[in-house]
């Protein structure tokens, strides 16, 4: 018995399969795991192998074994089942980012071309520093050898820059003088037909240009930013009195005919005493279906009757004119001065635009002085005639 020999098993019998002696089992595929049933006779047969019909459990690499080298990391069936290494995943792409929604801005138009406005003149300021300061590099870059004659050259421009200065303030004190004869024209009700002209005619020719091409060694920095202070000012000037000009030349037709009527007011308005429903006495105030001329303010002649519109029910009305007794069947007329002071007309309100625009070119010329006295509030304005003899004076300290 003992050279008899175990009977083999055969587990493709056991498992329904036709038995083949020639061909060996075929290993099962790595990192494919094959459901398993635990056979129950394992355990009750003492080791011994289970009876015919019972499927073998098939071994299920683990996940820490490496794929077989003909297999694709990129394959997510190797994702699946662990079989991707840790530094292959890492090589893995990472998915784009989602770019950001679109905003959409809005910008005021008006602020825009406030703020052009505004880099404009800031660039023009810069200009003339830049100007000033390649002038500068300029000398500086020439070398000792040329030392001297830099030094000359800068005497030189600052003695015609001290001229051309002394002519600017000839020609602002000019213009100061034309418009405060408009001011006072226009106080007479008379219009100063030739005063677009004059300013037109009247350029005050102090503007970056005068630095350019300037050596400036021997200048002391605040002579240099008196200059450039000077010619912004100068500039805005010259914007200035531009737009002066265009509102004479707009209101020239109105004004003029508005000074022509040689009445001293007109009486526009009447009050229409009524009484409110609570029997109170109250006024109305309404408008005449015709104004009447004053000709001579001592002697209002005013007719017996006066014609208005109600303006509540929009009606022609009329009522008696009263100089003494008032009472809920009379009127009385309205003074012109006190209506054009609450309801000043387009007319007289360009007038007065226009008077305040003159006086505040010349306030910028000629300074403001504080009221005798003094106070807290109002301080002393030097004018742009002030900075130009202080800038001449700097320039002549220059040798």
């Amino acid at each position: 018995m003992a050279d008899e020999k175990k009977p083999k098993i055969d587990l493709k019998a056991r498992l329904g399969k036709p038995s083949t002696a020639a061909a060996p089992a075929a290993a099962p595929t790595a990192g494919i795991p094959v459901p398993s049933v635990p056979p129950p006779a394992a355990v009750s047969s003492g080791g011994l192998p289970p009876p015919s019909g019972v499927p073998m459990p098939v071994p299920v690499p683990s996940p820490s074994v490496a794929p077989p080298p003909n297999l694709d990391p990129t394959n997510p069936l190797a994702a699946a089942t662990g079989a991707l290494r840790p530094q292959q995943a890492q090589q893995r792409p990472a998915a784009p980012a989602t770019p950001p929604p679109p905003q959409r801005i809005e910008v005021d138009e008006v602020a825009v071309q406030e703020a052009a406005k505004s880099a404009f003149k800031k660039a023009m300021i810069a200009g003339g520093i830049l100007a000033v300061a390649f002038g500068a590099v300029g000398f500086v870059a020439g070398g000792a050898s040329t030392k001297g004659d830099g030094i000359k050259a800068s005497v030189r421009d600052a003695a015609d820059l001290k001229t051309k200065v002394t002519k600017s303030k000839t020609d602002l004190e000019g213009l100061a003088t034309k418009l405060e004869e408009g001011a006072k024209s226009l106080g007479d009700r008379k219009f100063p037909a030739s005063l677009a002209k004059d300013l037109g005619g009247i350029n005050i020719d102090f503007d970056g240009s005068q630095l350019a091409g300037r050596r400036f060694a021997a200048f002391k920095p605040t002579a240099v930013a008196q200059l450039v202070s000077y010619v912004t000012a100068v500039q805005d000037i010259n914007d200035r009195k531009s737009s002066v000009v265009s509102l004479l030349n707009r209101l020239q037709k109105p004004l003029e005919a508005q000074f022509a009527d040689t009445s001293k007011g007109k009486i526009s308005y009447v009050v229409v005493f009524t009484k409110d429903p609570s029997q109170n006495l109250t006024a109305v105030l309404s408008p005449l279906t015709a104004p009447i001329a004053i000709t001579d303010p001592a002697k209002v002649e005013l007719p017996k009757d006066f014609a208005f519109i109600n303006p509540l029910t929009k009606g022609n009305m009329g009522a008696p004119a009263t100089t003494s007794k008032i009472d809920e069947k009379s009127a009385i007329y309205v003074l012109p001065k006190s209506v054009d002071a609450n309801f000043p007309s387009e007319t007289a309100g360009s007038v007065a635009q226009l008077r305040a625009q003159l006086g505040n070119i010349v306030a910028a010329i000629r300074g403001e002085k504080a009221p005798a006295g003094g106070d807290a509030v109002t301080e002393s304005k030097p004018g742009l005639s002030e900075a130009s003899d202080k800038l001449v004076k700097a320039l002549e300290e220059i040798h």
